[in-house]
Parts: C-alpha cells; sequence; structure tokens
C-alpha cells in the first residue's frame, strides 16, 4: 500500500512513530553504552585504582618496618628499642590490613599468584624481623646488626621488588582499563552519531516522500481546478489515491464529466440556435415552466408586424417583452392552453385568432 492511499494524518502518525522509535532507539542505545562505560569507570576507581593504593600502603608499612629494624640495632636505650619493636609490630599489622583488603579485589590468575608469591616473600622479611628482635632482647647485639645488613636487607629488597612488579601491573591494568573507556566513550559517540546521522536521513526521507505525495496531488488537482476554469475538460487526473487530496481529485473528476457534458451540449444547443435563426419559418422555443426562452428573427418580425392587431385582444402585449416572459400572454385561458400542453404526446396543430389575426401552431 503506497503513501498515497494513507489519510494525511496516518502518514504524519507513521512519520512521527518512525522518528520516535529511531529516537528511542538511540537513548536505549545510549543507556546500555553508558553503563558499559560506567561500569568500567566504577572497575577502575572502586577496584584498580584501590588496589594500587592497598599495595603502595603495604609497601611503605614494609620499608617503615625495615627502617625500625635498623634502630633496633642502632641503640642500647631499652624503651627505644621497645618502641621500636612495638612499630614494627603496627607496621607488619597494617601492611596485612591492606594485603587482606587487596585480595578480594583480584580478577586475574596473574595477580593471584603474585599476591600468594608476595605473601611467601613478606612471610620470610616477618621471620627475619623476628629474629633480629629477639638476637637484640638476647644482648646478641653483633649477631642481630649482620643479621640487618645481611639477610634481612636481602629479603626486604626481594619484597620491595615483588611489591614494585606488583605495582607496575595494577597500573598496567589501570591503564588498560582508561584505554578501554576511552575507547568505549569513542565507540558510543561514533554509534550515537551514526544513529542520529541515520535519524535525520530517515526522518528526512519520510519528510520528501510525505510532502511530495501531497504536493503533486495537490499540483493535480489545481492543474484540473485551472483547466475547468479555462473551459478544458480533458486534463488528466493521473492515478487518484485514497487520502483527501484523492478524495478531491475524484470529485473534481466527476465535475469534469459533467462540465464536458454540459459543454456538449451547450454547443449543440448554440448550433442549434444558428440552425433556427436561418430558417424562414417563425419559431418560438419554451422552457419546462412555458417561459420563452428563444425566438428567430422570423417570429419576431411577424410579432412586430401584428402587434397594433393584437392589441386590441391583448393591450399590454409588446413584442420586445415576448421574450423571457410565460406563453400565457398569448391566451385568454392559460390553464386550457397549460393543461393541453402537459397531455401533449404528438405533433399537435391548431389555429388561434388574436386581433383579428390568425396564427397556425404547430
Amino acid at each position: 500500500m503506497g503513501l498515497g492511499n494513507l489519510k494525511i494524518g496516518a502518514r504524519l502518525y507513521l512519520a512521527f512513530a518512525v522518528v520516535l522509535a529511531i529516537f528511542l532507539g538511540v537513548v536505549s542505545v545510549a543507556v546500555t553504552k553508558l553503563a558499559e562505560l560506567d561500569s568500567i569507570t566504577q572497575q577502575l576507581g572502586d577496584k584498580d585504582f584501590k588496589k594500587t593504593d592497598y599495595l603502595y600502603q603495604a609497601l611503605m608499612f614494609t620499608r617503615a618496618s625495615s627502617t625500625r629494624a635498623t634502630e633496633l640495632v642502632a641503640t642500647n636505650d631499652k624503651a627505644l628499642i621497645a618502641r621500636a619493636q612495638e612499630r614494627i609490630k603496627f607496621n607488619i599489622d597494617k601492611a596485612r590490613d591492606n594485603l587482606d583488603k587487596l585480595e578480594p579485589l583480584l580478577r586475574t590468575d596473574k595477580g593471584k599468584a603474585q599476591l600468594a608469591q608476595l605473601n611467601k616473600d613478606r612471610g620470610a622479611f616477618i621471620d627475619g624481623l623476628a629474629r633480629v628482635s629477639k638476637l637484640v632482647d638476647e644482648g646478641k647485639r653483633a649477631e642481630a646488626e649482620a643479621m640487618v645488613f645481611g639477610g634481612l636487607r636481602s629479603d626486604f629488597e626481594k619484597l620491595s621488588q615483588n611489591y614494585s612488579d606488583f605495582i607496575d601491573l595494577q597500573r598496567a591494568l589501570v591503564t588498560d582499563g582508561a584505554d578501554t573507556a576511552e575507547k568505549s566513550a569513542a565507540n558510543t559517540r561514533t554509534l550515537l552519531m551514526a544513529l542520529l546521522a541515520a535519524g535525520v536521513i530517515v526522518g528526512a526521507v519520510l519528510a520528501f516522500l510525505i510532502t511530495r505525495s501531497i504536493t503533486s496531488a495537490v499540483s493535480r488537482a489545481v492543474t484540473v481546478a485551472r483547466g475547468l476554469g479555462e473551459g478544458r475538460f480533458d486534463e488528466d487526473l493521473g492515478a487518484v489515491g485514497k487520502d483527501e487530496v484523492g478524495q478531491l481529485l475524484g470529485a473534481l473528476g466527476q465535475t469534469q464529466g459533467v462540465l464536458r457534458e454540459a459543454s456538449t451540449a451547450a454547443e449543440f444547443n448554440l448550433r442549434l440556435r444558428v440552425a433556427l435563426q436561418s430558417v424562414s419559418g417563425s419559431v418560438m422555443i419554451a422552457d419546462a415552466g412555458n417561459n420563452v426562452i428563444f425566438m428567430n428573427k422570423a417570429v419576431e418580425q411577424m410579432l412586430q408586424a401584428a402587434e397594433s392587431d393584437i392589441r386590441k385582444d391583448l393591450p399590454n402585449f409588446a413584442t420586445g417583452k415576448v421574450l423571457g416572459s410565460n406563453i400565457d400572454i398569448f391566451h385568454k385561458n392559460p390553464a386550457h392552453q397549460r393543461d393541453m400542453l402537459a397531455k401533449l404526446r404528438d405533433t399537435y396543430k391548431t389555429n388561434i385568432k388574436v386581433g383579428g389575426r390568425t396564427f397556425g401552431l404547430i
């Protein structure tokens, strides 16, 4: 079914529905893509950045523990030693708390494996701190000092490198997540622009088709109407739809047919009048209401010649007033004549006497 068979209102509703569907599609895609982007951003903010921060905090507390171990062998003051031991315990607990927060956030097998290795190296470092603290308590300062600057430092450097590698891994994940978010945003922007462009194109095409379906039909209607005004009754209506303009064209077509028949009849009547004006016999024509609508020259001349005699019986008679008057002016008993004409089915001949003159009627 073409657009021409739809009502104009239906076409507009259809165009609106299509544009609205495209708009809702764009909104739906935008909401979905923004949800994906929000998920990526949330992953970065709530997990990836936090994982890096937890690792960095654990590393700082581990470094603080290493520094406190150096303080253990750098003084003989028992109060300072006790304070350093207390701070070492505090730092170990804080590092453990951060690593405990980190563990449930790890998603990859590589990250989980690296955390396992980190905890193993951290265990060796904590054991070393415990041995140093014990040697200091036992007064074996030389052995404690040798261990701090020997095995413990080696364990700390290994653990620090493990922390650094783990932090680099998490930073890489943050970078990848940021790149993914940026690409997702770019893809979303491109997709939305494409959908909007498609919506504009579809809307423009629909507007063009609907406008053309209306204006072309209206243009044909104007051409036909102008042709009727100029006396042309053969203008092509083209394809007539079922909409309002199609109904108008159909009505104009009917009017065209009626006027064509009327024009043909008028042309025939004109020729008939010309022919009747040329005959020598007196001819008078009346319509269905018995009003005189035609007089040829012969009857006009006859009436003018007999006008004075006719006035003897019909004082108000005037040849110049006959055309357009009722034929009752020629009869003293019009009702009788009307009844005869109403029953007339064949040629009727009679004579009437008016003003001393006898007129033969056929």
